[in-house]
Parts: C-alpha cells; sequence; structure tokens
C-alpha cells in the first residue's frame, strides 16, 4: 500500500470514530456526526474515486443539499486529484471556498527535539486554538469559536490514540505557538501549527514540528502525516524539514449564511 493510499486510510478511520453515520452514495460516501454538526470535517460527501467527465460541480451542489439538508454548511472532498482540479473552478464559481490539501509524508531521518518545546495540557493553549479560528472569520464570533473549541475537545477524546499538545513560549513565559500530535498504530499526524503573530518569524513552528517529528520516531511511528494548504508557504517549511507530499485533496466548502 503506497504512502497516499495509507494517507486515506488514516483519514476514512478517524470518521468511522467520530462519525454515527457513514453510508454509501453513488460517488463514494457521505459521513455525519449527528453530536457536531458544525464541525465540518466530520459532516462530508466524499468523493472516492474518479469522476464521470460529465459530472459537473452544479450537479454535486443540488445532491449536497439534498443529503445535508439537515446542516447550515455543504462540503465534498475530492480524494481523487484530477478530479478535484477538474471541479475546482467550478465551485468557485458558485461561491463555494475550494481548497487544495497537500497530505505530505515525513520521510527524513531522526531528529533531536529542540529545546524550548513543552507538551501542555490542551486548555493551556485555547486562546491561541480561539484566536486562531477568530482570525479566519469561524463561527457566529467568540460564542461560535468557543461552542466549537469544546466539541473539538470532545472529539479529541473519540479519536484513536493519543492526542498530544506541543508549546512554545514567548519571553514572559506564555504559551506563543502550538501543535497537536496525534499517535495510533504506527502512524502520526501533526496537526493545527499555529503561532500568534507577534511571535512569528522566531522559528517557532520550526521547533514545534521537529519535536513533533522526534516524540512521533521515539514512539515508533511508521508513517507520520502534516497536512498544509498546497498554495500556502508552511508547506515550504514541511518539505525542508522532510516531508514530501503524497496526496492532494480538494475541500469545497459552502459556509453558513
Amino acid at each position: 500500500m503506497s504512502a497516499r493510499s495509507r494517507a486515506i486510510a488514516w483519514r476514512h478511520g478517524a470518521h468511522a470514530a467520530v462519525c454515527d453515520r457513514v453510508e454509501p452514495w453513488r460517488h463514494g460516501t457521505t459521513v455525519a456526526a449527528s453530536r457536531f454538526p458544525r464541525y465540518w470535517d466530520y459532516n462530508a460527501l466524499r468523493l472516492e474515486a474518479s469522476a464521470p467527465a460529465d459530472l459537473t460541480a452544479k450537479a454535486l451542489v443540488r445532491e449536497a443539499d439534498d443529503l445535508q439538508s439537515g446542516l447550515a454548511h455543504r462540503k465534498i472532498e475530492c480524494e481523487d486529484e484530477s478530479t478535484g482540479a477538474r471541479l475546482h473552478p467550478g465551485f468557485r464559481e458558485l461561491g463555494w471556498r475550494v481548497t487544495r490539501l497537500a497530505w505530505m509524508h515525513y520521510d527524513g531521518v531522526g531528529v533531536e527535539s529542540p529545546p524550548g518545546v513543552v507538551e501542555l495540557e490542551p486548555e493551556r493553549v485555547r486562546p491561541l486554538r480561539a484566536e486562531w479560528l477568530g482570525a479566519e472569520g469561524f463561527g457566529d464570533g467568540p460564542s461560535g469559536v468557543e461552542s466549537f473549541l469544546t466539541d473539538e475537545q470532545t472529539v479529541a477524546r473519540m479519536l484513536p490514540g493519543r492526542v498530544a499538545t506541543l508549546a512554545a513560549f514567548d519571553a514572559a513565559g506564555d504559551p506563543a505557538a502550538y501543535c497537536t500530535l496525534r499517535i495510533a498504530d504506527g502512524f502520526g499526524d501533526v496537526e493545527d501549527v499555529y503561532c500568534t503573530p507577534g511571535q512569528r518569524g522566531r522559528g517557532m513552528a520550526t521547533s514545534l514540528v521537529t519535536s513533533a517529528v522526534a516524540r512521533a520516531l521515539e514512539q515508533g511511528v511508521r508513517d507520520l502525516y502534516i497536512v498544509a494548504d498546497q498554495d500556502d508557504w508552511p508547506k515550504d517549511l514541511y518539505a525542508r524539514l522532510g516531508f514530501r507530499t503524497v496526496w492532494v485533496r480538494h475541500d469545497a466548502v459552502r459556509r453558513p449564511g
């Protein structure tokens, strides 16, 4: 099985752990987590194979409106890269937000964890996570962000394996940057790499990801992934740290409202 196939299986495993509905539809699988209707990652239509050439974004939107009628958002994940690339412009024309997500597999050699990175309880970095989501315009203001963060912590406990929260600190000793590392059954996933704007440019992201890699390798992880926006600069940083793109997934989202 290729690194790409293993990445897809890892993704599907997360859906299976959290979603209470995982059902086939004519282009793949529909997944839903009724406890977390605003958690887009677990309420989506997966387009899992190469789609017919005459399938259009407009037709998929009609299907999403039917299959996701009880949700405020709509989300379609195109797992086949060529299909996603073909449909991408059509979703944009319809006002959907389309993101190309590069799944990167660690192919580097062993590293040592740099000083200054510490594992913390998730609550210690909650203000940073709230800051990030707020900057992205997520939710209906601070109350919506806080509600989602509570759901996010519940979901983290439902996923297999263990999740560690790693942080770096500013001169006053407060968390200024963080990431999470989930490990289960020889797999690992580095997520949510974020640094508060006023502390950027000090190498915190590099230290965090390097520390996560070191911890994962120490614990026997065979497949370690990190996901980055294909069109943004962090992907280049991760490549310099030993990650290689093995899969690009196209996510199309229509936000609530």
